[in-house]
């Protein structure tokens, strides 16, 4: 056989296997719906989430029986989760140390101390949590020139969490511009409003923003 013919074999070979690999990866996720449900489990990090990979119920180590309607919310009552990594190795990790759960299809994260629901889900995903601050504004009997450090005030607040880097931002108009940055068109329509009607529009160009760019999910096996 030819030089040249066995060049050709092996570059048909090669390249028949590059397809097939990428054709596999794009077969393996999913749009995301609202329709879909993630799988249930804890979230170590990020990426788990990301991934629709969390550590399932049968790895964690606990006395909670799996089929307990409540099953999460007691777990992550305790102050550390036992549980077997991918090498059947028992690990310890602190409850206050993972990223956040999925129950019953849907997913919470940890923040700001409590786990809270992720309600809207996109690539940009928007969710509410409780934010606890130190009042520097508070002056009791009047006083404008003291203030007591110990006056704490709790309120809700909104986030952003961006699927592609995992990180959190603060719900302004700031945030939203930089993430539309990625998207020219998007931009130059919301840039072009004055400041009080891009407040009123921040929702709507996020969700346009989730619609040009959907999210993907890898299928879980």
């Amino acid at each position: 056989m030819s030089t040249k013919i066995v060049f050709f074999i092996l570059f048909i070979s090669v390249n028949f296997r590059v397809f097939s690999q990428s054709d596999t990866i794009k077969l393996s996720q999913i749009k995301y719906t609202p329709a879909l449900k993630f799988t249930d489990g804890i979230y170590l990090n990020f990426n788990q989430f990301r991934n629709n990979s969390p550590l399932p119920k049968s790895k964690i180590v606990t006395q909670i029986k799996t089929n307990d309607f409540d099953f999460f919310d007691k777990l992550l009552n305790e102050n550390s989760l036992r549980y077997f990594d991918e090498m059947g190795v028992q690990q310890q990790i602190k409850e206050n140390k993972i990223w956040g759960y999925c129950d019953k299809g849907v997913p919470y994260i940890l923040f700001n101390d409590e786990f809270n629901r992720i309600p809207i889900i996109g690539s940009i995903c928007h969710f509410v949590a409780n934010k606890t601050y130190i009042d520097q504004n508070y002056t009791p009997y009047g006083h404008t020139d003291y203030y007591d450090p110990a006056v704490t005030r709790t309120e809700m607040r909104q986030y952003l969490l961006n699927t592609e880097t995992g990180e959190i931002l603060d719900y302004t108009v700031d945030a939203v511009e930089v993430i539309l940055m990625k998207d020219p068109k998007l931009y130059d329509e919301f840039n072009a409003m004055k400041r009080s009607k891009k407040k009123k529009n921040t929702f709507l160009y996020i969700r346009k923003y989730n619609e040009a760019h959907p999210l993907f999910i890898p299928l879980t096996k």
